[in-house]
């Protein structure tokens, strides 16, 4: 039977749409093209094009002579290609509210629920030329998708250039800088490449790697009509900064009975609770003792892991992701951070830009963070309420915002208690403000390691930051927290 092909007619409009499907949703040139074929007056900011697009796509495969669906089977080699893609494209666009509304009933689940559209999802692939075996992946991938978009977008909010051009490196570390490598190879091979945030206090380093957590690929079961996992099981976080150097290995890599004093029983570590295709994020990385940094490159490396007290060697099957303060520079130069590790962790640094830089790139950056927080905060849409809210955060226009999206989540808390907002307002790191005679008052031949810790615990207690102690002793986070918390008499 001889192979059809794309009508001349149409041909160009097929290769239009179809040539959307590889582009990161995050970029301007997809912006662009959304406008182009469907009109300057689409909303992008949230899912603008896709319900429009869903009836453009469904109008051009009945354009194409399909009821639903095209057997890409039928064509020749080079049209086939097109319409395969068109006909996944178009499966998602079909089934994305149908995700969507599973999603939101496992968020309160503890175990995965039947997606009720999984037949009817499976039954479009497969009369569009797709095996069992490949509509069950692209099932997986749907799901994957609508999750990462969704979760980009809630978590990361902002539109500046800036944090676009961060989530569309953020979407390229999910599925490559083109999905099509993404499909044919690389989807297995995520878990090996790493990734090191990177920004100040309060940044948004967690909100990004939990964006990324929830969005990993979890494998659609057709027999049970379910997804593997719920997505939240695929996230496994901690900060490293909690725990003392004794606990730290025991938490990350677990430990057997009797491994050391007080270990009763055997204990699970993050990398032993870290499913298959999911995430294990490290924020504080540089918290990490030099020591353990071999046995965590190790586990990068060769993706086996040892617990506490045992020679029994344990599959890692997740990919990790660590989150560290620009500090992070300093620690590498003294060598409180090793260059091979550093170098293993980075399959890319991604840096997330600071409040200020987004505020100065554009006036709306500050209306749309606070909408954003306000209706998370109160899960409302109170337009009267907001307005006084974002006119008394605006009265702050010239405020640096040092605590970045994390102080202004806090100072829209304080309007909302009290009405107002009262900026803390941080003595300059020169400054200790403190009378040198009473700071050591009563300590009599003290040592020098006494007064240092005397003096790091009263700027402590000003400062309420380990980073500040630190910067202002010119000594790491680890070492000004020793101090902190070592008695000064």
């Amino acid at each position: 039977m001889p192979k059809k092909s794309i009508d001349v007619s149409i041909k160009d409009r097929c290769l239009q749409i179809a040539s959307l499907a590889f582009l990161n949703p995050f970029t301007p040139e997809r912006q662009a093209r959304y406008r182009e074929l469907l009109g300057e007056n689409q909303d992008m900011d949230a899912d603008g094009p896709f319900p429009e697009l869903r009836k453009t796509l469904e109008e051009l495969i009945e354009n194409l002579g399909g009821e639903g669906a095209l057997d890409y089977r039928t064509y020749g080699a080079q049209d086939g290609e097109w319409i395969r893609i068109l006909t996944l494209f178009a499966g998602y666009h079909r089934f994305y509210q149908e995700l969507d509304a599973h999603l939101q009933r496992e968020q309160d689940q503890t175990s995965p629920c039947a997606f009720s559209h999984g037949d009817g999802c499976m039954d479009y692939l497969q009369r569009g030329g797709f095996s069992e075996e490949e509509a069950t992946w692209y099932i997986g991938v749907f799901y994957q998708l609508r999750r990462a978009h969704r979760a980009i977008r809630e978590f990361l909010v902002g539109e500046t250039s800036c944090m676009m051009s961060f989530k569309a490196r953020l979407w390229s570390h999910l599925f490559t800088h083109d999905i099509r490598h993404y499909e044919t190879c690389m989807w297995e091979r995520m878990e090996d490449f790493s990734l090191l945030l990177v920004g100040e206090t309060g940044t948004g380093k967690g909100n990004a790697a939990q964006a990324m957590g929830l969005s990993c690929y979890i494998p659609y079961e057709p027999k049970t009509r379910k997804f593997a996992m719920i997505p939240r099981a695929m996230f496994v976080a901690t900060n490293l900064s909690q725990y003392s150097l004794s606990l730290v290995e025991s938490e990350l890599f677990g430990h057997r009975k009797g491994a050391f004093t007080g270990a009763l029983k055997d204990h699970e570590g993050l990398f032993s609770r870290c499913p298959e295709y999911g995430m294990v994020f490290l924020d504080e990385i540089v918290e990490v003792p030099l020591t353990l940094q071999i046995k965590l490159l190790r586990l990068l490396q060769d993706r086996e892991f040892s617990p506490v007290g045992s020679d029994q060697l344990l599959r890692f099957k997740g990919r990790v992701v660590a989150a560290a303060s620009p500090e992070m520079d300093q620690a590498l130069l003294k060598g409180q951070f090793r260059e091979d590790f550093y170098y293993r962790l980075c399959s890319d640094r991604l840096a997330l830009p600071p409040l200020r830089e987004r505020l100065c790139e554009s006036s709306r950056e500050l209306p749309r963070l606070v909408s954003g927080l306000f209706r998370k905060m109160t899960g409302t849409q109170d337009k009267a309420l907001l307005a006084s809210v974002l006119r008394q955060i605006e009265a702050h226009a010239e405020h640096g915002w040092p605590g970045n999206v994390r102080e202004l989540e806090q100072a829209i808390r304080q309007v909302l208690i009290k009405g107002f907002y009262e900026p803390l307002i941080l003595p300059k790191e020169s400054d200790s403000g403190v009378d040198q005679g009473m700071l050591f008052d009563g300590m009599g031949e003290a040592s020098a390691e006494q007064c240092l810790a005397a003096y790091a615990q009263h700027l402590y207690r000003k400062h309420q930051s380990y980073e500040a102690v630190a910067r202002i002793l010119s000594v790491d986070r680890r070492t000004a927290r020793k101090y902190v918390q070592l008695p000064a008499d």
